[in-house]
């Protein structure tokens, strides 16, 4: 993946400097795939992702290949937080069709963060 997605990434250093901003992902986030799993199954259920799975994710989506070689597993996945409530917050998507991307894949949640984050890069990539 190239690092021409973020113009001059400008965006990704944004969001890199942005503690309060992971701060928020972090429960957006969770949130997010707790509400999944709830309208999944019909049963209230409370989820902490992993900084694992955003790790993982990370890596697969190719935004890792964009950060700082030693980063961090617990700061790329803080990145990751933050990219998707970015996105959320700058309205590129709703909660609800974050909800969609995600629900198709609740049986992986690095796949469905994945999905998620790759929809988000397209959607970066075409503005």
């Amino acid at each position: 993946m190239s690092r021409d997605i973020f113009p001059d990434n400008r965006e990704l250093q944004e969001v890199l400097r942005n503690p309060k901003l992971a701060r928020l992902g972090d429960a957006y986030v969770n949130f997010l795939f707790s509400l999944a799993l709830t309208q999944a199954t019909g049963t209230p259920v409370g989820i902490k992702v992993s900084d694992k799975v955003l790790f993982e994710a990370a890596k697969k989506s190719g935004i890792k290949s964009l950060l700082p070689r030693r980063m961090k597993r617990g700061h790329v996945a803080n990145v990751v937080e933050a990219l998707i409530v970015d996105s959320w917050l700058k309205k590129s998507f709703s909660l609800d069709e974050m909800t969609q991307i995600v629900s198709n894949r609740l049986d992986n949640l690095t796949e469905a963060v994945t999905q998620l984050l790759n929809d988000i890069l397209q959607k970066m990539r075409n503005h």
